[in-house]
């Protein structure tokens, strides 16, 4: 009997490593930005390779003054696909928008996928996509110091409360937050000598006001005692630098006077209740302290520190003989 084989050939490709490729296939956005509001973005992402990308991939958007990305170029926000099958498709939008700092101008909007360089792509040079032409408009910013409230007697050392008032009264609908800086002063006007006591980073309330949070309070210096000012001033980061070009710059810092008094501060660990616990976690031995910390005085007193001593007796030793083996600037449980 004649046996006939059959053999079969089986063809395979080549198939270039990784074999995964993310492009941008199409961008939806206005052709234009406001100066310190968001970009808005739908961006198209697709993986044209033959093989799964499993995890998400970031999108980053960027301005540029050319059509070439370059370290320089400003990020105008982030979209984070999710994983892709082979020859699939996604919308993204831009899930973290930056706000456009900028100066007004006409430049290039480049979008490029796969932008922290996490996914080995089979084509690592199709990951941009450039329009060119997009318009930054001027900004029209006015941030307003309406109102500033504090305590009109306050102690060294000592906290004071604070009520405060900004708006924004231009067109331009800022995105993100913006700095409040407090100062203190000999008078009522703000100058370089003036040290800092705070400042905090705030975000816009029905797009034009910010108001002083609960908690928000200042400490005293130790300065001699007298009268003083409290100086407010929107738009100063921790330098004193600021963060936008407004129409009128005069309007920023809110002034008022406040009388600071000798402190009457007086702490007495003398009547705490003080356990000392030892306890073993594996090969380490730990004390741990339960302390009372009271201030028997009139005025508060913030930004000290509680030493607790480890001492072979019952008086505190000068110098290295008793060892300092914890620090709190409050009176809490500490493991040493």
């Amino acid at each position: 009997m004649n046996k006939v084989v059959c053999v079969l050939l089986v063809m395979i490709a080549s198939l270039p490593g990784f074999s995964q490729d993310l492009v941008i296939t199409t961008v939806t956005t206005p052709a234009y930005a406001n100066r310190y509001e968001s970009l808005k973005a739908i961006v198209t992402v697709k993986n044209q390779g033959i093989v799964a990308i499993s995890q998400n991939s970031l999108v980053a958007m960027y301005l540029s003054t050319d059509n070439t990305l370059s370290q320089d170029d400003a990020i105008v926000g982030f979209a984070n696909p999710d994983p892709l099958l082979p020859n699939q498709s996604q919308d993204a939008s831009n899930s973290s928008a930056e706000r456009v700092e900028v100066l007004a101008g006409t430049y290039y909007l480049i979008m490029k996928a796969d932008d922290s360089n996490l996914i080995a792509e089979t084509d690592e040079t199709n990951n941009t996509y450039v329009i060119p032409g997009f318009v930054v408009s001027p900004a029209d910013v006015d941030l307003s110091f309406k109102n500033l409230s504090v305590g009109a007697v306050v102690a060294q050392n000592d906290r004071l409360p604070l009520n405060y008032l900004i708006q924004e009264t231009g067109s331009t609908a800022i995105s993100g937050g913006i700095y409040v800086s407090f100062y203190l002063s000999t008078d009522d006007a703000l100058d370089a000598l003036d040290p800092g006591m705070s400042y905090f980073y705030l975000f816009l309330e029905e797009r034009d006001t910010v108001r002083g949070l609960a908690w928000h309070s200042l400490t005293i210096p130790a300065v001699a005692p007298g009268q003083y000012y409290v100086i407010g001033k929107v738009d100063a980061d921790y330098s004193g630098n600021s963060e936008f070009d407004e129409s009128n710059e005069n309007n920023n810092t809110f002034a008022v006077p406040v009388t600071i008094t000798p402190p009457d501060i007086d702490f007495d660990f003398s009547q705490s209740l003080t356990i000392a616990t030892l306890q073993s976690f594996g090969s380490t031995n730990s004390i741990v302290i339960d302390a009372d910390l009271k201030n028997t005085g009139t005025t508060g007193v913030l930004g000290y520190h509680a030493d607790i001593y480890l001492s072979t007796d019952q008086q505190l030793d000068a110098g290295w003989h008793d060892k300092v083996c914890a620090k709190s600037s409050s009176g809490n449980r500490q493991r040493v």
